[in-house]
Parts: C-alpha cells; structure tokens; sequence
C-alpha cells in the first residue's frame, strides 16, 4: 500500500503551504484564562472557534508518537520521558494551532472578498477522490476503512471530512491567489529578453510529429504491420485496435514529441529518432506494451524560433510574476490583516 499512502500524504500537503503564512510570533496573541480550555477552546479567530478536539485530531500526536515507537524507541523514549520531549511536543502542537489559525484567517479574507466555496464541489471532489482510489486499487470500501483506521482515522466519515475540509481550504486558497494575482500580465519585451537571455535553454536535438497503435503483443504488432503494408490507412487501424483511449479518437495523432522528453518512453524515444526518416517504425516495445508508430514529419534541429516558444515563455515569465505578487500580498496585505485580527490563543 505505499503509492496509497503517498497519495494520502499529498491530499494533506496543504498543511506546509499554509506553514509558509505563519507570522504566529507577531501576529497573534496568549490568553491566560483558563475559560478557553476548560470548554474545549484552543483558540478564538476573529469570533470564530477551533476546538481543542480539532487541534487534536489534526496533530495526531498518540498516532504520531506510536508510529514512532515502532520506527526508533529510543528517540520514542526520549519525547515521552524527558523535558525535551515534552517541550517538543508543545512547540509542535502550537505550530499545528497556528496553521488552523491561518486557514481560519485565510478562509475569512476570501470570503471578505467575495470569493465563494459551495458544499456541492467540495462534496463531488470528495466522492470521486474516494472512487478513484477503490478502483485505482481495486479494494472494497471495507478496506479503505481498515486502512485509514491504522493511520489514526477514527471511520471513513472522519477521514471523509478531513479530506472535505482540506480540499475547501485548498480552493478558498487557490481562488484567492487568483484574485490577488488577476492583473498580473507579461509584456512582449520580457519575452522577447528572456528568450534572447536564454537561448541555449531552446535547442532542439530533434522533435517528430507521430502517431502510434498500443497493442498487447509483438505478434498484434506484425498484424498492424502487415495490414498496414496492405494499404489500410493508419488512422482506420489505430481507432478500430489501439489501447491508447486518449489518442486512439484522434487516428493516434500524439502531436509532436522532443527528443530526450520524459515524457517519452526512453525504447520508444529511441526508435524515433535513430534516424532522421519518416514512415512507419515497428513493433516497439515499451512498459505500456507494444507500439506501431508513424513517423508524419520531423522539425529542424538548432535554436528553436522564437515563435516556437514564445507561449512556453509566457507561461512560464508569468507564472513568476504570479508568484513575487502572491508573496508580496503575503508579507503586506495579509500580515496586516493578521495583525488587525482579534486571536485569543488557550494553550
């Protein structure tokens, strides 16, 4: 179950984009009265509560602290008996409350703005991401649940809201950057400086535009071949026989490929482009099975033109600038919003 739990990580990998907003020593405030605590209150935010049972829930320390004890005892040992330990775990539990207080505090500023999270997307994303996994995995529901009581979920429905509340912070966050960032645009100057700063970053070693037939055997390959010798058009074949369902509508056009792309099966690459030749190459075998492919055109080797790249450029120059004004909203806007706010900490 590893990549299962990899893909729980990454539904909560929220958790450290938030840590990035936490002005927590500047911005909020230590109430001695015990009130707070004694009615289950970790923390009040602009009136709106968080309780200690969420903070708890969030931390997971007797799940964090038994997954340790299996992993190094010792170092188990030492957070459980010694004043190290103990300090560590407050100042961990504190960084927890602090990340809800920026998720509270995010949440809040969205919603000042006008920007709108409803129940039924929140919903849908959950239900299909539960789908998704039991058929990714091919596992019951029964066994989720199994799964996500060991890794400290009390049920599913738990697990469900958790994710819920993850994801509706997720686009409360991502429709806020927007907003923050919707007049941020590049000049044709920038890009056309970047390109000529950086044209070693546009050489081509070679592309093809091609097509392929994904079939399950060597000998389904040499059938494709033969009848394909016998004068049926590639783009029939590939519709009626190929595996690929993305590409197989479009007569098994993929577009055109770089050479030495990721993205391209390294046995497919090479076949490619081991000549500069169009036609048909084939059979190829790659991890996904095995490929008929069609040769349709070949581009120049060199630096790319301009005109080639500038959409990459822009993408990529405006992204950037997305991001240093995000920032500088973080580090102003938002830090004064924070520092404005009324927080009564428990702890």
């Amino acid at each position: 179950m590893s990549k299962f739990s990899r893909i729980l990580v990454i539904s909560f990998i929220l958790v450290t984009i938030l840590a990035i907003l936490s002005f927590s020593e500047e911005a909020t405030s230590t109430t001695n009265e015990s009130t707070g605590l004694a009615l289950g209150i970790a923390a009040i935010v602009n009136g709106e509560k968080i309780t200690t049972d969420k903070l708890d829930f969030e931390a997971q320390i007797p799940y964090t602290l038994a997954q340790l004890k299996r992993a190094n005892e010792r170092m188990y040992n030492v957070m459980v008996s010694t004043k190290e330990g103990y300090d560590f775990l407050v100042r961990y539990r504190k960084a927890i409350l602090d990340e809800l207080i920026d998720g509270v505090l995010i949440t809040q500023y969205a919603k000042k703005v006008g920007i709108v999270v409803s129940d039924n997307e929140v919903v849908d994303f959950v239900n299909k991401y539960i789908d998704q996994i039991l058929k990714q995995y091919k596992i019951s529901q029964n066994d989720l649940e199994q799964y996500i009581k060991a890794q400290g979920y009390t049920d599913l429905a738990s697990y469900k809201e958790r994710l819920a509340e993850k994801r509706r912070l997720m686009l409360y966050l991502e429709r806020l950057r927007d907003f923050v960032t919707k007049n941020v645009t590049v000049s044709e100057n920038q890009i056309k400086q970047f390109y000529e700063e950086n044209k070693e970053k546009f050489v081509s070693e070679g592309s093809a535009h091609i097509a392929h037939i994904l079939v399950g055997s060597e000998d389904e390959a040499n059938k494709v071949i033969a009848r394909l010798n016998a004068g049926e058009k590639f783009e029939d074949l590939a519709k009626e026989l190929s595996l690929d369902e993305f590409s197989k509508i479009k007569g098994g056009d993929l577009g055109w490929v770089e050479k030495g792309s990721e993205d391209l099966d390294a046995d497919v690459s090479k076949a490619i482009f081991s000549n500069d030749a169009t036609g048909i190459i084939g059979p190829v075998q790659s991890k996904y099975g095995w490929h008929v492919i069609k040769v349709i055109e070949r581009g120049n080797k060199g630096i790319k033109p301009l005109g080639d790249v500038k959409q990459n450029i822009e993408n990529y120059l405006l992204q950037q600038e997305k991001n240093k004004k995000w920032q500088e909203w973080l580090n102003n806007e938002y830090r004064k919003f924070k520092e404005s706010s009324d927080i009564k900490i428990f702890l």
